[in-house]
């Protein structure tokens, strides 16, 4: 198997808005490619959202976007997991099982 490759990426990568519109899908709404792509821009530059595409051999293989929330005791932050999908191909491989730890290794 190819390595896994994990980034933060944002709504201008085509592969991140496909993969998250299929994630959409799959949740039980209408695609919406454009809309998809609206709301990834506003949530991830202006909004609380950091967003994490992994590939595998190059291909888009799975998402996770995370909130950044306040932590008021340690005045800092913590990161909320709000959404994470992996591509059915690649269930139960290399990027479901690790997909959490970069997202954490990233933060701070």
């Amino acid at each position: 198997m190819s390595d896994v490759v994990i980034s933060e990426t944002t709504a201008a990568d085509d592969d991140f808005v496909a993969l998250f519109d299929r994630y959409r899908v799959h949740s039980g709404q209408p695609a919406d490619p454009d809309s998809s792509r609206d709301w990834l821009a506003a949530a991830t530059t202006t909004g609380p959202m950091r967003a994490f595409l992994a590939r595998v051999g190059g291909a888009a293989a799975g998402i996770c976007l995370v909130a950044v929330c306040p932590a008021s005791l340690t005045l800092g932050e913590f990161w909320m997991i709000r959404d994470l999908y992996v591509e059915p191909r690649w269930r139960r491989t290399a990027p479901g099982a690790p997909g959490v730890t970069p997202a954490r290794a990233r933060r701070g």
